[in-house]
């Protein structure tokens, strides 16, 4: 369900403690180029404590900000929520001009 709803493409662990996941986003625009993100989510050894996270695929210059807030809250679900949502945002902004 996850994964028809938010796009998610592919999740794996990279390592004992670090989970990346995939999303291919789309704007509903077919003229717009799919878009992929992906989330790179680093717990502190041992722990379920969020240590780092870091995205690719967004140009945004908030997105830093944006992951900062759900990092010191160690909210993941809030975490990946905003990111999709932010580059879902972003690809419809650039399918309308």
């Amino acid at each position: 369900m996850h994964r028809s709803l938010f796009g998610l493409q592919a999740s794996h662990y990279a390592a004992e403690n670090e989970l990346r996941l995939t999303y291919h986003i789309e704007a509903p625009s077919s003229r717009s180029i799919p878009r992929t993100v992906v989330i790179d989510l680093i717990f502190v050894p041992n722990t379920r404590q969020l240590g780092s996270v870091q995205v690719e695929g967004l140009d945004d210059s908030d997105t830093d900000a944006l992951v900062s807030a759900y990092l010191h809250a160690n909210d993941v679900p809030g975490l990946v929520w905003a990111v999709v949502s932010r580059a879902r945002r972003l690809a419809e902004e650039s399918s309308s001009q």
